[in-house]
């Protein structure tokens, strides 16, 4: 067999339904979480989360995408993207292994990113993470031949680095509330304040006012209603693609580029200790699942009152850094392992696999109906009224719809048209697209991962 054979599509029974279960838990679990993002003004979803709705109802479901799920689902994909690269990576655990497998996994990662910067500038995701992951794929690769310690070792520095920075950002926070309660306290007494005390007196009331929308937030957001309000489309467009160019200047691409590095790094490790692919006992997934939930919900929820008084008061879930996300990460990979041992396996590895099997295109797809169907002022006109309570059932009306798509589309196809796409574009060479007889219910493979 030729070396490009070994990492091409896999039959049936090689695949491994359950990191096509966790990877369709976790594309179509993002839809809730970035669909805000494209249906309001983003500055305003960034700052404060009252400012697209706050009745009971959206109290409600913002407060369980917050403590449930908010960043776990980009953390399962990121840590499904380093347990990729070992399986495509088999052939090569060696240091002199095929070059073949090294030159397809950096094509791939290459063609990721503009696909990433497709979704972004075209069809105007501005939070896209193609290109962040395939950014960070491009680094992976020389890791392959570390141990699982060593991988789990190297990731961890990051989560070291945002609780030192939660760390500092609570004690910078408590200075800053002590400063404030003095200021208040010689004003009640008759006194004058400090010009530090005043001026933290000042900042503090204006965040209050102000909902958290800084001077340059609150130009961003006009900006961005002006565009949306414009009757020619291509204004709205060309400030929709505009916002990906303020998220490279802000940090935030750059972040989740190393933030995604150094998951799939972890993710790497996972692998190689069978964690991920359900290899282990269930005696340690129920552990991992219990304690995983425990503390990142627990942290979670009690930073709740903090986040709750709209006031710039210290978060003691700061403290802990990215450890919340991915202790809840990990205790959903656990939960959704223990399943695939239930009677559900099957129910599961048709539908959520299926949908896994086509992330790709559900993907991109949830950016183009987000966007072209819902946002836009020349489709349905929903920008800027999509509230939390809106957003949980709709999101879960395309959710329940791309299921549907991807279970037929897998019942007829080897590919998804996109993950088709990808891999002809890697291979250079066009891929044969109806199943076989012989792998009727075979699909792209699993090392295909986003």
């Amino acid at each position: 067999m030729s070396e490009s054979a070994t990492i091409g599509p896999v039959s049936r029974a090689d695949r491994i339904d359950v990191i096509d279960v966790l990877r369709g838990v976790a594309i179509l679990g993002i839809l809730h979480l970035n669909m805000p993002l494209i249906t309001n003004v983003a500055w305003e979803v960034f700052a404060d989360p009252r400012l697209i709705g706050w009745s009971e109802a959206d109290q409600i479901a913002w407060i369980g995408q917050r403590v449930l799920t908010e960043g776990t689902m980009r953390g399962m994909l990121q840590l499904l993207f380093g347990a990729g690269l070992m399986l495509l990576a088999a052939k090569a655990m060696e240091p002199s292994g095929p070059v073949s497998v090294a030159d397809v996994w950096y094509r791939r990662n290459f063609w990721l990113m503009a696909f990433g910067a497709f979704n972004a500038l075209i069809l105007l995701f501005p939070g896209d993470i193609l290109f962040s992951y395939g950014a960070a794929a491009i680094l992976l690769f020389p890791f392959r031949l570390l141990r699982a310690q060593w991988l789990a070792a190297i990731g961890g520095l990051f989560l070291a680095f945002t609780v030192v920075m939660g760390v500092m950002s609570y004690a910078n926070a408590s200075h800053q509330q002590d400063l404030v309660e003095s200021a208040m306290a010689i004003e009640e007494a008759g006194g004058e304040p400090s010009e530090e005390q005043s001026a933290a007196l000042k900042k503090w009331n204006d965040k209050i006012e102000k909902r958290f929308m800084t001077p340059e937030y609150e130009k961003r957001a006009s900006e961005h209603r002006k565009a949306a309000a414009d009757p020619n489309p291509f204004v709205y467009i060309a400030y929709s693609s505009s916002i990906w160019g303020y998220l490279w200047a802000d940090g935030a691409i750059a972040f989740f580029i190393v933030e995604a590095f150094f998951t799939m790094l972890i993710g790497m490790a996972l692998f190689k200790v069978g964690f991920i692919q359900g290899q282990l006992s269930s005696r340690i997934y129920w552990a991992v699942m219990i304690v995983g939930y425990a503390f990142g919900w627990g942290i979670r929820i009690m930073g709740l009152p903090a986040f709750l008084s709209f006031t710039p008061e210290p978060n003691p879930a700061q403290l802990f850094g990215g450890l919340p996300r991915l202790a809840i990460a990990l205790a959903h990979i656990a939960a959704i392992n223990l399943l695939m041992r239930s009677a559900m396996a099957g129910a599961l590895t048709a539908s959520l696999g299926a949908a896994g099997r086509l992330a790709f295109t559900l993907y991109l797809m949830q950016s183009f109906i987000q966007t072209f169907i819902i946002a836009a002022p020349f489709a349905l006109g929903l920008f800027d009224q999509m509230n939390w309570a809106r957003v949980m059932w709709v999101s879960a009306l395309v959710m329940t719809g791309q299921v549907v798509f991807a279970m037929w589309w897998t019942a007829r196809f080897r590919f998804g048209p996109l993950e088709w796409l990808w891999r002809s574009l890697t291979h250079w060479k066009r891929q044969p697209m109806r199943l076989e007889a012989a792998d009727s219910k075979g699909a792209f493979g699993p090392q295909a991962t986003l």
